[in-house]
């Protein structure tokens, strides 16, 4: 494409250097010729200029604005979702147009480098490859994103195999208009998806939900389903399809790209900022919009069926890893019915708990940034208030093609995991092990920085009482500043278990670690709208927005440096210093150290940040990984009330960090701490 390009900047310069040689143009011309060539680096200025302008007013605007404009978008979507989205259709033509101007521009730069051809060769060389470079930068906008494509791994069912399951996909597209090819693709989970192209729409189908539907339930999946790929939801494809353009294009910035992107980069940060907005507001809208096809098309009961057991299994996903479980890989080979093995468990629990996950049903609120409806709002949209699952299997031939999909997914997946099932049980399984059985062999010591991968492990494979345990006496004998992972493990596994005073127990964890922050937020908001809490809720929102404003005020900027930081020298106690470097030498086995820095990164008159940088030299990749995570791990847990960051000298090698006096404290060439 940039050759081409070059060519036709070229091939638009031999007419006007044929017009030089058999007239004398008039002097305007090669006048407004120029000004125009010169346009463009006005539009690659503005661009620029727009886009910092732009990420200035999101770094700069708080929290709590954030997410007030965030509500007033979604509320905006909510009442006029045509509306909403013709301003993306807006935003989308105006970057045509502008692409329309660069074409005249580069016409124009062309036809001013064939006219001084004969007069400034160097200048027409000029002209020409800026010509290129512009019409390079709008061809690069006609070339679409590479559409999904089937892959050899996709289970895809055909039409001969599976004629029940077809007829009823083909019947819910029928009845929504939906015309093009339709494809079924068997996924391994209990959820349903789609997937829409130019000329066909593929429906993925988890084998765990379709192990529980019977016809008139899968009939509602098929419909919710492709209700989005239906006609009126097509402004809506297109407005995605060009996101995902302007997202490839954005993201390639390798050679003439990088400046091709450049030219846009102004409409294509706030084209994909708003576009990002409108889906998360929007989301809502779409599922409620698919559920009215299953209410209008569809049997309600079926559909209010679906919708039930599909909460079982979010609540299923949630409390699942708050209980002891069987490791999937802890086998030595891989099972020959792992899939079928994982529905059996989950109708299991089922069965134990839809009484309780009933209750919470009736309880659930509604989120702030919820994609979907909740329960109970989908089945109100049914015109249930309280409905029943459905237990019928189906008729025998429907319930024949189920089975067989369940025992081809387990086929397939056994051929397509069997040959690096070995590998994948070493880096899931024996090596987690190995980190608990080395450190049982060290004697289990409960000191921060020792024990924490250790349990992280024991959560990992499914020994969760164990580390459960661990934690707690962690929680009993350590430094109050020590115990902030396990304050946070034991916090997320009462959450899970739906213990209220997880709460405040994790707010106590983000106030001693901001590390936890994100996890510990998320984890609270979604169990108090599980719970359906709403005071305590109230509560959350407004102190989550505090505790966020903060971390970006503060703790967020210690995550990384820049020369325009307030670098200092850091008067660290001399024993905490030498604590710490021999902490770090005693993970170096291969001495590739070489240096450390220390200095003190002050962000606010009441905030800062010791700052240790390593300077490694030898080593592998994983080597310097290791040390780096175990001092993370140390300094993330310190008896003390201070903050550390932690980085790789190689990630910021322009700092000259040397310059600041005091700064290393640690010079393997002298083979001693300065």
């Amino acid at each position: 494409m940039l050759i081409l390009s070059y060519v036709l900047a070229f091939v638009i310069m031999l007419p006007a250097f044929a017009y030089t040689l058999m007239t004398p143009p008039p002097t305007v011309l090669p006048v407004v010729l120029c000004i125009l060539s010169v346009v463009p680096l006005i539009m690659l200025s503005a661009s620029v200029l727009s886009k910092s302008s732009f990420l200035r007013w999101v770094n700069e605007t708080s929290i709590a604005d954030k997410q007030k404009y965030f509500l007033e978008h979604k509320e905006e979507a909510r009442r006029s979702f045509d509306a909403t989205l013709g301003k993306l259709t807006k935003l989308r033509k105006a970057t045509y147009f502008y692409s329309a101007a660069l074409v005249v521009c580069a016409i124009a730069s062309s036809l001013f480098g064939g006219i001084v051809l004969p007069f400034a060769k160097p200048l027409t060389v000029l002209m020409v490859v800026w010509s290129g470079t512009l019409i390079f930068s709008v061809l690069c906008r006609s070339k679409k994103v590479k559409q999904y494509t089937l892959e050899k791994d996709d289970i895809v069912i055909t039409r001969e195999e599976y004629p029940e399951i077809y007829a009823l996909a083909d019947r819910a597209a029928k009845t929504l208009g939906c015309n093009k090819k339709l494809t079924i693709i068997l996924i391994p989970n209990c959820n349903a998806s789609m997937l829409r192209t130019d000329k066909e729409n593929f429906v993925l189908l988890g084998v765990g939900l379709l192990s529980l539907l019977c016809e008139d339930e899968l009939y509602c999946v098929f419909l919710h389903e492709l209700s989005h790929a239906s006609e009126k939801h097509s402004a809506l494809f297109r407005e995605r399809a060009y996101a995902e353009r302007v997202n490839a294009l954005q993201s390639d910035t390798r050679g003439p790209k990088a400046l091709a992107a450049l030219f846009f980069i102004g409409f294509d940060v706030r084209y994909f900022f708003n576009i990002t907005l409108f889906e998360v507001a929007a989301s809502l809208l779409l599922e409620e919009n698919a559920d009215s096809d299953v209410a209008r098309y569809g049997n309600a009961e079926a559909g209010a069926s679906v919708m039930i057991k599909l909460a079982y299994d979010t609540r299923y996903a949630w409390e699942g890893d708050a209980y002891d479980f069987d490791a999937f890989f802890a086998p030595e080979e891989h099972s020959l019915h792992a899939t079928r093995e994982i529905i059996t468990k989950f109708k299991t629990r089922m069965e134990e708990r839809s009484a309780f996950w009933d209750e919470l049903i009736e309880k659930e609120i509604l989120a702030n940034n919820a994609s979907h409806p909740t329960t109970k709002m989908r089945l109100e949209a049914l015109g249930y208030d309280k409905a029943e699952i459905l237990t019928k299997c189906g008729a025998p031939a429907f319930a024949s093609e189920v089975e067989a999909a369940i025992d081809l997914v387990d086929a397939r997946l056994y051929e397509l995991r069997k040959d690096e099932y070995k590998e994948r049980r070493k880096e899931s399984y024996l090596e987690p092990l190995g980190a608990i059985e080395k450190w049982q062999a060290d004697g289990s010591p409960i000191v921060a920085g020792k024990y924490e991968d250790a349990v992280s492990a024991m959560f990992f494979i499914g020994r969760v009482s164990e580390g459960e345990e661990i934690c707690q006496k962690a929680i009993d004998t350590l430094d109050a500043n020590s115990i902030a992972f396990a304050l946070f493990k034991k916090a997320s596994l009462m959450l899970m278990r739906y213990d209220f005073e997880g709460v405040e127990l994790m707010y106590k964890t983000i106030e001693l670690n901001p590390n936890y922050m994100d996890e510990g937020l998320e984890l609270i908001g979604n169990f108090l709208c599980l719970t359906g809490r709403e005071s305590e809720l109230i509560e959350y929102r407004k102190r989550a927005v505090e505790i966020a404003q903060k971390n970006e005020d503060e703790t967020a900027k210690t995550a990384y440096l820049s020369k325009s930081d307030k670098l200092t020298r850091d008067d660290m106690p001399t024993e905490m210093l030498e604590d710490i470097l021999a902490y770090m030498h005693s993970l170096d086995e291969k001495g590739i150290i070489n240096r450390v820095f220390l200095v003190k990164k002050t962000v606010s008159d009441s905030f800062f940040a010791s700052v240790f940088v390593v300077h490694f030299w030898g080593g592998t990749d994983n080597d310097r990984q290791e040390i780096m995570h175990g001092i993370f791990r140390y300094l993330d847990a310190y008896p003390v009330d201070r903050h550390f960051s932690l980085f790789d000298y190689f990630e910021y090698p322009d700092l000259k960090l040397e310059k600041i006096e005091g700064s290393i404290v640690y010079d393997k060439k002298e083979n001693k701490n300065p």
